[in-house]
């Protein structure tokens, strides 16, 4: 999602690509988690060549529903949550730009509807 496809010329100063780069953790390896993580790719790509007018691109704290469960199997994980990155480093700079790292994180319809009546940074344990 960092790549400059689009510039001209790097620029430092500004955001590299799309600006971010999605983090998506798992206990276990799955060809679903990749499929997961490229679907939200998509999503972002589209939001950035306005599919979706009015939304901006996804950032901290968004809600995906995913009409269904996050795996193949059954699963209470129905949506999708961009959170804030786990570790010490939430970004990075590159000679095209900055770019922040954006977690996902599954989160099951009760949680969704919590954040989004409690706003998701005020309900976020972080």
């Amino acid at each position: 999602m960092s790549n400059a496809w689009e510039d001209a010329q790097p620029d430092p100063s500004g955001v590299s690509g799309l600006g971010c780069e999605f983090v998506f953790e798992t206990a276990t390896q799955g060809e679903w988690a990749i499929l997961r993580v490229q679907q939200i790719m998509a999503f972002q790509i589209l939001l950035a060549h306005g599919r979706f007018p009015g939304r901006d691109l996804l950032d901290v704290f968004d809600r995906i529903p995913l009409r269904g469960p996050i795996t193949p199997e059954p699963s209470q994980l129905t949506h999708i949550m961009v959170a804030p990155p786990v570790g010490d480093s939430p970004s990075f700079q590159l000679d095209s730009g900055h770019v922040d790292f954006l977690a996902l994180v599954g989160i099951t319809d009760a949680e969704a509807q919590f954040a989004r009546h409690y706003d998701g940074e005020r309900c976020w344990p972080g």
